[in-house]
């Protein structure tokens, strides 16, 4: 019998060796555990590639996969092909989230059979300033969804 967890997590990595650590680690201790977490090395030239085998040598909800320098759009992909959860979400390699954000995520999903859903975010910006953005998000089906994305009405960011 397969395993499915309920959430597939997916992180591109390049060259992610400073802030890696306080990615996955945010990740790691999340209260809601059903998870499955996907380290896309993007063929790191730093340490990133020995830190996440790392990780999975000790948590068995991480896997690993290494890959040629492709660019984000093309590990995300990856990260994409190998997902087992009912839900997924994206996390960059230089991002952290709060202990309880998954258990809210699922949370709200099934609580209203949303496809999508939208959080809150604090962007730290350099030289110290964090900005908290809120997200003023009702409910949508996914057309709405994208077409107020594109409008600026509710963030969404993928970057390079």
């Amino acid at each position: 019998m397969n395993y499915s967890p309920k959430i597939s997590i997916i992180i591109p990595i390049y060259n992610a060796e400073k802030y890696l650590c306080r990615c996955v680690d945010s990740i790691i201790v999340q209260t809601f555990t059903d998870f499955e977490l996907l380290l896309i090395d993007d063929g790191s030239l730093d340490d990133s590639k020995q830190i996440c085998d790392k990780y999975a040598r000790k948590d068995i909800r991480i896997q690993v996969f290494h890959k040629e320098n492709g660019g984000v759009a093309s590990a995300r992909q990856l990260g994409m092909d190998y997902v087992r959860g009912k839900y997924f979400i994206h996390v960059d390699s230089d991002d952290w989230i709060e202990p309880d954000m998954l258990e809210r995520m699922v949370g709200m999903a099934e609580a209203e059979n949303a496809e999508i859903v939208v959080s809150d975010f604090f962007i730290d910006r350099r030289g110290g300033e964090i900005v908290y953005k809120k997200q003023e998000p009702s409910l949508v089906d996914s057309k709405s969804f994208f077409a107020r994305n594109f409008k600026r009405e509710i963030d969404w960011y993928v970057m390079e």
